[in-house]
């Protein structure tokens, strides 16, 4: 019985780190989109924008190490929803606080 619910821990474990990675995927499709070409923000902002992306950066170094396992561990996911929440807070920030600049 042990092995059947080790088995069935493990699939919960990749099937949720798969959703997070596909949440990611599609936050980072919304910041391409969205771009900031021809935006101004203020400096409180933009060192939020520096703030996220640091540790974002993190997040990927650490997941990076840990990619080098083949079964997602509970850690693995932690990070990923991690990333998720840190990318969607930067979508937020960009997509809140930000002005067009031309004509």
């Amino acid at each position: 019985m042990r092995g059947g619910l080790e088995a069935w821990h493990e699939a919960k474990l990749s099937r949720e780190t798969g959703e997070l990675v596909a949440a990611s995927q599609q936050l980072e499709q919304q910041l391409r989109t969205y771009g900031s070409a021809g935006r101004v923000v203020s400096g409180r902002t933009a060192g939020t924008i520096v703030q996220i992306e640091d540790r974002i950066a993190l997040v990927d170094a650490q997941l990076s190490r840990a990619g080098s396992d083949r079964v997602p561990s509970q850690d693995v996911l932690s990070l990923w929803q991690e990333r998720v929440r840190l990318l969607d807070a930067l979508v937020s920030v960009q997509t809140s606080r930000t002005a067009y600049v031309g004509l």
